[in-house]
């Protein structure tokens, strides 16, 4: 059976903003307690070792009651989780679940890939820790997906090579610096994510940015 990672995302938000709370708190429910010592579920070290190919999630446009009770009910099940708010934008991130098994108060949100409004984006900062890039062409849904794939691809080697900074980044939010582009930075170093064989995300490290 597959693992996917459920992702709730508010049917209120920006295309700009919820692709990167989505993003972040796919990869956050996961980096925050682990780097802190505390317990998470098995499934995760499962869901990671397919790699950044894989990495599946499921990802659903909710109200924001529908997101508020699948909280809940994560706090209730102690399951990893983490929500992450911006304004009238929102989203929740649950750990792995068998794709047969994903929680009722996950499945019964409708799958809809929900396209919401695209504001202008604010400029590039180019201090931020990584980068996250998402083709334009991309529905709300389906660029939060490959945002969260690309933003895992930079997470993964740096629990091995880099925990501190990864702590550190984690304990301050996780910021990230998203755009959503036309044509996708794919410099030597980036960490790039496909579909299909066409490339629909990147993450590059902010080391990367300064040395421009």
């Amino acid at each position: 059976m597959e693992l996917v990672q459920p992702i709730l995302i508010a049917t209120s938000g920006d295309h700009v903003v919820t692709v990167s709370c989505a993003a972040r708190a796919s990869v956050l429910a996961y980096v925050q307690p682990i780097m802190a010592g505390e317990p998470v579920a098995p499934e995760w070290e499962t869901w990671l070792g397919v790699g950044k190919s894989a990495m599946p999630t499921t990802v659903r446009a909710a109200g924001q009651g529908d997101l508020e009770a699948a909280g809940r009910w994560a706090e209730e099940k102690q399951v990893n989780h983490l929500l992450i708010k911006d304004g009238t934008n929102a989203a929740l991130a649950l750990a792995p679940v068998q794709s047969s098994g994903i929680p009722a108060v996950v499945d019964q949100v409708s799958e809809a890939d929900d396209d919401l409004a695209r504001s202008d984006q604010p400029a590039p900062v180019s201090t931020a820790t990584v980068r996250v890039e998402v083709a334009a062409s991309l529905t709300t849904s389906r660029a939060a997906a490959q945002a969260a794939r690309a933003l895992w691809a930079w997470a993964v080697p740096q629990l091995i090579d880099a925990p501190e900074p990864l702590a550190e980044w984690a304990r301050t939010g996780g910021v990230i610096d998203l755009a959503v582009v036309d044509a996708l930075d794919t410099r030597d170093g980036a960490f790039i994510v496909r579909d299909q064989d066409e490339p629909t995300a990147v993450a590059i490290p902010g080391r990367l940015l300064k040395s421009v």
